[in-house]
Order: C-alpha cells, then structure tokens, then sequence
C-alpha cells in the first residue's frame, strides 16, 4: 500500500480487486488449474479475470500458481493426504514445474506449512501490495478458530 503524508494508506485496489479473485482459487473445494475455471468459479467473463490480473500487474498463470498452492497448504491442514492427491495434477514432473515457477523447490516435501511463509518465500507474486492484499483476503475468509486458519 501506498502512504500519504498523513500515514493514512493509500488502497490499492488493483491488488485488492486481485486478491478477492484469487482467494476464490484458495478456497476452493476442487484444484481450479486454469483462467476459464478460475472465471466459472467467480461467475466472471475469463477476460475480466485476466483484466483484474493486468490490472495488479501479474499474470493470470502466476496467480493460477500462487492460487493453487495456497489452496494446497490450506487443504493439508485439514486432512491428512498425499499432497499430490490435493492437485488436478498425474504427472510429478508437471508438479515439481509447478514448484519451480513458484520458486519453493521441486518436490512437495519443500512446500512451506503455512500461507504466510509461502507467501514471504514464492516468486508467483513480487508485488507487496498483492501480497499483502492476498493474506488479508485469505484472513477475511476464515473465522480464528477454523481448521483451515491454522495454515495461516
């Protein structure tokens, strides 16, 4: 976020408008791995979704994998599985790519456990006002004593 002389922050409300759409990848019951998916699941145009992306200056497959990943984490604390059986992913090649481009290794053993390490670690979003827009977001989204808030 921006500030004023006053210390009042300035919203960002590109990353803002960005995180509420992501947070629905997140939070999703099923592995959401593309823009039409992503846009059925928030009842939005998949151009809208791309424009939402290019307004908070990242890629929708960057906030795709960042999405997916988040749900990961989140997903492992409620039960216990295979990390590979919480993606829509066959191949360990595709998801060790995926891990890749996140920048958090190659092997789901070097997923972080909570989002807000995954979220200081990952190379899907450089902007610290996404980031930041993103936790508050996934915050909003869970009462303190739900099982999934303890992957925060």
């Amino acid at each position: 976020m921006l500030k004023t002389d006053e210390s009042e922050p300035i919203p960002d409300y590109a990353a803002r408008r960005w995180a509420a759409a992501l947070v629905c990848v997140c939070t999703a019951r099923k592995d959401i791995s593309t823009v039409k998916e992503w846009s059925d699941a928030l009842h939005a145009g998949h151009s809208t979704v791309r424009a939402w992306c290019r307004a908070a200056q990242i890629s929708p497959k960057a906030s795709l994998d960042c999405g997916r990943l988040v749900r990961l984490i989140i997903q492992s604390k409620c039960r216990e599985t295979d990390l590979q059986s919480l993606l829509n992913i066959v191949d360990r090649r595709t998801v060790a790519r995926l891990l890749k481009r996140a920048g958090i290794g190659d092997s789901l053993t070097s997923v972080p456990r909570s989002v807000r390490q995954f979220l200081a670690t990952q190379a899907c979003v450089r902007s610290d006002a996404n980031r930041c827009a993103l936790m508050k977001a996934i915050e909003g989204r869970f009462a303190p004593g739900d099982r999934e808030s303890t992957a925060l």
